[in-house]
């Protein structure tokens, strides 16, 4: 039998990811969570979980709240946790729920929050990892390892590395963030986090291909997937 893949609740692959937020005030920002019912406080873990209800509801994802089981609602898109002073951290699940984090804080933490960086796994997991990670927790913490690269936002623009490490970290523009804040939509981070999205899938599929060669394929074609190239 062939590997399965692990997906969301909502129908990404799943690929960890860790967002870091430059903050000014920790009781600043509580106050703005504490007003969305799509925040939930967890006192025990001294963590904030955004859920998919509410204000969150619009979030565009694989499986919208109504496709989704009644028993499994609300499904948590990602926690939060402000693990030192000036620093306020959100992990979620996959790429496409870091992009919709991306927009939807932005302009609601607009002066009181910036996203600065993003660190990311690249590469998709098995059902059978996650058994001997004993559980999906245990594949989280593949974000806790050592970053063996750092991307410069605007990599992805000019000359591009060859290829990205495991377990990297994206920088994020003050510019872009600030743009964000006032509704924009993150364009050079959505783009660097689908990049590293389509190479996962291709690592999964057993071909090795660089993100340089998914980028030149990209600008050769205008798109990177066609009809009949077999994307599941």
């Amino acid at each position: 039998m062939g590997r399965v893949l692990i997906t969301t609740a909502t129908g990404e692959p799943y690929q960890p990811v860790r967002m870091f937020f430059v903050i000014e005030s920790r009781p600043w920002v509580v106050q703005v969570l504490a007003q969305l019912r799509c925040m939930r406080e967890v006192r025990k873990r001294e963590a904030w979980v955004w859920v998919y209800a509410d204000e969150a509801a619009a979030v565009p994802l694989s499986k919208r709240v109504g496709d989704l089981p009644v028993e499994v609602q609300p499904v948590v898109l990602g926690t939060m946790r402000f693990p030192e002073d000036g620093v306020m951290m959100l992990e979620v699940r996959s790429l496409e729920r870091a992009i919709a984090a991306a927009r939807f804080f932005g302009p609601i933490l607009v002066g009181r929050a910036r996203l600065a960086r993003v660190r990311v796994v690249n590469r998709w997991f098995a059902e059978e990892e996650m058994k001997k990670e004993e559980g999906i927790e245990g594949l989280d913490r593949w974000l806790d390892g050592e970053v063996v690269g750092r991307a410069p936002q605007g990599d992805e623009a000019g000359l591009p590395v060859e290829d990205v490490g495991e377990l990297e970290e994206i920088e994020v523009g003050v510019e872009e963030a600030e743009a964000g804040g006032r509704g924009g939509d993150f364009p050079e981070l959505a783009t660097a986090l689908r990049l590293r999205g389509l190479r996962a899938f291709e690592w999964w599929r057993g071909k090795g291909v660089t993100l340089r060669e998914i980028m030149l394929r990209i600008a050769a074609e205008g798109a990177y997937w066609k009809e009949g190239s077999g994307r599941a």
